[in-house]
Order: structure tokens, then C-alpha cells, then sequence
């Protein structure tokens, strides 16, 4: 083995236990920001459904009062 390779073997394990503590909070800070981005995608989600729902049920609310008005009307 070259010393040059040697000594670049020896910085990288020398680099590795050092580095350890920011790349495992870089990692944890990554998987916190994808956890919240799911979350928020799911929020998104709910609210759409929550919006189709009221949508919904608005429409039968309308529909149950015309059909109400046109029963009253064809009485006379």
C-alpha cells in the first residue's frame, strides 16, 4: 500500500467518529421533516373530504327544500 492511500484510509476513519453526532441529527431533522410533510398531506386530505361532505350534504339540503316548495305548490 502507498502511504498517500494510507493516509487517506486513516483521515476518513479519523473524519467518521467526528462527523457521526451532525450527520445523525441531519438524519433525525430529515426524517422529522418528512414525517410532517405525510402529516400535512394527510391534513390536506381530510379537509378535502370534509369539503366534499359539506358539499354534499348542502345539495341534499337544497334538493329536500325544493321538493318540499314543489309538494306545496302542486296542493294548491
Amino acid at each position: 500500500m502507498s502511504n498517500s492511500l494510507t493516509d487517506s484510509v486513516a483521515t476518513v476513519t479519523c473524519l467518521n467518529p467526528g462527523l457521526a453526532a451532525s450527520v445523525s441529527m441531519g438524519l433525525v431533522s430529515m426524517a422529522q421533516a418528512h414525517a410532517i410533510g405525510i402529516q400535512m398531506m394527510n391534513a390536506m386530505q381530510n379537509q378535502r373530504s370534509a369539503q366534499v361532505t359539506a358539499n354534499a350534504s348542502l345539495v341534499q339540503c337544497c334538493a329536500l327544500m325544493i321538493s318540499a316548495g314543489a309538494a306545496e305548490a302542486t296542493k294548491g
